[in-house]
């Protein structure tokens, strides 16, 4: 699809109706009955689905139930399912892949891409960042600032991601945090309070629940297990081959 031509359709006055607007690449789009959003008709959005102008819904995208979508550069394409009570609200936000949201999903605010295999559903809110390969983010996680999330984590409870973290890899639960330039990838586990931070980094199998804090340059890798109250900082590695 032409950005060029989307951005002239949606300045021209809005015509509620199920006539063509604009056609690209011979599939044709029209306003939305609910909001005046751009729809293809190659896609589903249910009547109840709010579509708010600044939003294109392309290609076999399947929206249902109470979604309520606005702001302004905001494309969702390809296979993506949104459903149930997801609300969207920013700028520059693409939804593209087979990405699944459902439940009460907030994304909020600008510049984020979620696509690939992403499921995301309960109570997560997104302010920011790229979510790609298949995750699965559910529970009460947050993640905001502008991390990159590949691979595919498991990420739930009230897990906080943020900053410029990148992860690919492992299991996140209970009230566990990553942020700044913090990296964590292959199947470690994290869980309780731990925090990893600065650009501490966390792979391989290793084991963090407590109040484990990985910060500074510090790494844990390979089969290490720490939990309770522990600081590992500075460049410290921890690593166990057992």
């Amino acid at each position: 699809m032409e950005t060029r031509e989307i951005r002239a359709a949606l300045r021209k006055p809005v015509v509620i109706s199920n006539q063509p607007c604009i056609v690209i690449n011979d599939v044709k789009l029209h306003h939305h009955p609910n909001g005046g959003g751009l729809v293809a008709e190659t896609a589903l959005v249910e009547d109840s689905v709010r579509i708010e102008m600044g939003v294109t819904v392309l290609d076999r995208v399947k929206i249902t139930g109470w979604v309520r979508i606005t702001g302004s550069f905001i494309i969702i394409k390809d296979d993506v399912v949104i459903s149930d009570s997801v609300r969207i609200d920013g700028h520059h936000i693409e939804i593209s892949g087979k990405a699944e949201l459902s439940d009460r999903v907030r994304v909020i605010g600008g510049n984020i891409a979620i696509g690939e295999y992403a499921v995301i559903k309960d109570f997560v809110i997104i302010r920011g960042g790229t979510i790609m390969g298949s995750p699965k983010i559910d529970g009460h996680a947050q993640i905001y600032d502008s991390p990159k999330i590949f691979g595919g984590p498991r990420i739930s409870d009230n897990v906080q991601i943020g900053g410029f973290v990148e992860i690919s890899g492992g299991t996140f639960s209970d009230n566990a945090r990553v942020y700044d330039q913090a990296k964590v990838w292959d199947s470690p586990c994290l869980s309780g309070h731990v925090q990893v931070f600065h650009q501490g980094k966390v792979h391989d199998i290793a084991k963090l629940s407590g109040d484990v804090w990985v910060c500074g340059a510090a790494e844990v890798y390979g089969n290490a297990e720490k939990c309770g109250d522990e600081v590992i900082g500075s460049d410290e590695k921890i690593y166990c081959s057992d």
